[in-house]
Formats: structure tokens, C-alpha cells, sequence
């Protein structure tokens, strides 16, 4: 999994970060990535420029709080329905497990772009389309589960 290298961030960053979201604005922040799951979009040790949005679409990489990994970033694979309330269902590239059912408020943004490969990070069609035939399969799945 991948996850996104806290350690190490001073504390006025940390700081920075949280008032830019706490306030409701949409400054882009830098993260590095620590992992091989997303690959070959993210590479380990790459930095990444990460954008708050007001929403987010089936295949966005989201940089989020995981209850148990801490700061991560996974694909959003779409919105589903609990018994909570809205949660996204995310997972990684390289792995056909989810993530638990997150919390939209545990997002903080979208990837945005690759800086240490001077790419923009953004979804093709093609893998919004993808991302909405895994929710689909995933969704099924789990309903034919409780059934039996």
C-alpha cells in the first residue's frame, strides 16, 4: 500500500495543511509517496502536488487518513451507501482488496500532479469507466455475500 511519508514533515507544513483545509481552500499541497502499490503511476520517493476539491470522481488517486495506515493514497473506485451515511470505496492499483469504507471528510485531495516526473496525475475516461464496472462487481459481490 501506499502510503504518504508524514515523517518528517515539519510541523509549520503540518500546520499549513490543515489550515488550508480547515478554511475551505483549494491550495495545493506536496506529499511524498512511500510504497509500490500504485505503480507505474507512483513510484516510491516521488513527490506529488495533492489538490482539496469539493468532490471527487470514480478514478482520482485520493490522498486520505486510513484508520490503520495512517496518510494514504488509493484510487476512488465511487460513492457508496452504508448504514452510515455516503463512503467512498478506494483501493490500490496493484491489489484487488479494498479499503475499508472511507469517510468523505478523511479525504484531504486529489493527486494532482507527479512533480519528480513532471506529469499531471489526472483520469482518462476509460479509467473512470474501469473504476465504475469494479464499484459495480465489488457492490454485487458483497450483496451476493449477505445473501448466502
Amino acid at each position: 500500500r501506499d502510503s504518504v511519508a508524514s515523517r518528517g514533515l515539519g510541523d509549520v507544513y503540518k500546520r499549513q495543511i490543515a489550515s488550508s483545509l480547515l478554511n475551505g481552500q483549494n491550495t495545493p499541497f506536496v506529499i511524498n509517496i512511500n510504497g509500490r502499490c500504485m505503480r507505474p503511476i507512483l513510484e516510491s520517493g516521488e513527490q506529488v502536488e495533492v489538490l482539496p476539491c469539493a468532490r471527487y470522481l470514480p478514478g482520482d488517486i485520493l490522498v486520505f487518513e486510513h484508520p490503520l495506515l495512517g496518510l494514504t493514497a488509493h484510487r476512488l473506485l465511487g460513492l457508496t451507501l452504508s448504514t452510515r451515511g455516503l463512503r467512498y470505496m478506494t483501493k490500490a492499483d496493484n491489489t484487488d482488496q479494498i479499503d475499508c469504507m472511507l469517510e468523505p471528510q478523511k479525504v484531504l485531495g486529489r493527486l494532482d500532479k507527479n512533480l519528480s516526473q513532471d506529469l499531471s496525475v489526472r483520469c482518462s475516461i476509460s479509467m473512470r469507466l474501469r473504476c465504475m464496472a469494479q464499484l459495480a462487481k465489488i457492490t454485487i459481490m458483497l450483496a451476493l455475500k449477505k445473501l448466502y
